[in-house]
């Protein structure tokens, strides 16, 4: 479970982001608090993972191998589309 920090962090970024760039709107106190509070609900049954972390604990694993074995970039896609969903990283492949 993410920590009440990284939750208001992620809660802040999206009101930030969903401010359309007006740091003075008042609404984004509310959009932040209504962030916190549904990231807070989602986190207790889901994982809210970054997708840097991923790539970190693939390093990782990968690195822990004895004699050059290691998980293929195939199978590590096809552990993350199982596990997060074809999409996951689409954003990173354009």
């Amino acid at each position: 479970m993410p920590t009440p920090e990284e939750i208001k962090k992620i809660a802040r970024s999206f009101a930030d982001e969903t401010s359309n760039g007006d740091a003075l709107d008042p609404h984004i106190d509310f959009a932040t608090e209504y962030a916190a509070e549904v990231l807070t609900w989602l986190s207790r049954d889901y994982c809210i993972v970054p997708k840097s972390e991923l790539r970190k604990v693939q390093k990782e694993v990968n690195r822990s191998f004895q004699d050059g074995d290691k998980i293929s970039e195939s199978e590590w896609e096809r552990i993350f589309n199982w596990l997060f969903g074809k999409s996951l990283f689409e954003e990173d492949k354009k």
